[in-house]
């Protein structure tokens, strides 16, 4: 493999990572600057099957995954949605209160708020700047002529 091969593939990657990491942590701050906080209420746990794990020898509850379904009360009425985040574990009981962002211009629409979407985000970051930077390195030391490969 050619130098500009790997340095593509590292520019590639990497903008990927850090770009997708860069939105999640847009979209994240956006909805806390500007939806409205409420708490809720865990009401059941939703369940699914993750084809995935389906084999997975370690995995004991057979693939499940779980999420919190939830209610909340805006302007006096209840409204419920099923979060997005689904997880092997559930991380919430029914009965629990759980933070939440509403959009103030769609009650319908709301989110758990919680703070692993920063530290996502953040990780995500974290491993696509190193390896765009080495990707752009790369190109600039094989534009030189200072390496080559075979």
């Amino acid at each position: 493999m050619g130098p500009w091969i790997l340095a593509g593939l590292c520019i590639l990657f990497g903008a990927i990572f850090t770009v997708a990491g860069y939105l999640i942590l847009a979209s994240a701050k956006r909805k806390r600057a500007t939806w409205i906080a409420v708490q809720g209420s865990v009401v059941s746990l939703a369940e699914r099957q993750d084809h995935n794990r389906e084999n997975d020898e370690e995995d004991r509850d057979g693939g499940r995954l779980y999420a919190p379904v939830y209610r909340y009360v805006l302007n006096g009425k209840e409204h419920s949605a099923t979060s997005e985040v689904w997880s092997g574990r559930p991380r919430h009981q029914v009965g629990d209160s759980i933070p939440l962002l509403v959009n103030p211009e769609n009650a319908y629409d709301s989110v758990v708020n919680d703070p692993s979407v920063f530290t996502m985000a953040y990780v995500m970051m974290a491993v696509g700047i190193p390896i765009l930077a080495s990707g752009l390195l790369l190109a600039g030391l094989a534009a030189t002529g200072a390496i080559t490969f075979g």
